[in-house]
């Protein structure tokens, strides 16, 4: 029998009024292959993200990354997001000096924001 991974954000416990995840957690529970796991629970699909073009290859993203999500490409030495890693806190992209390296959904002023709100 073929296996099949799921993954479920773990953003909210109902995904905008569609997926009760505490519900599929029971369901699901009772299969010995699955494991739910919270290690990446803020993992959705507002993860950073690089335009190429405009990368320098400073570093900055991967310096800052709290969780090793982001590396330089050995060969184009460009900035690459593991999207599984990214935990999508936007510290790379406030760090990014060329601003190649993009936050879904939030422009740098938002992230800045953000920033200023858990360091004052």
């Amino acid at each position: 029998m073929n296996r099949i991974g799921v993954f479920i954000c773990h953003c909210g416990l109902n995904i905008a009024g569609t997926v009760d995840v505490e519900k599929i957690v029971k369901l699901v529970s009772d299969y010995p292959e699955v494991v739910y796991a919270t290690d990446y629970m803020y993992m959705c699909s507002d993860i950073a993200n690089v335009d190429e073009e405009v990368c320098v290859g400073c570093g900055n993203c991967v310096n800052i990354c709290a969780y090793d999500a982001i590396e330089l490409d050995l060969i184009t030495k460009k900035a690459k997001v593991n999207p599984v890693i990214c935990e999508g806190c936007g510290a790379c992209s406030a760090a990014c000096p060329s601003g190649a390296m993009q936050q879904n959904n939030f422009s740098k002023r938002q992230i800045f924001e953000m920033v200023n709100i858990f360091t004052v």
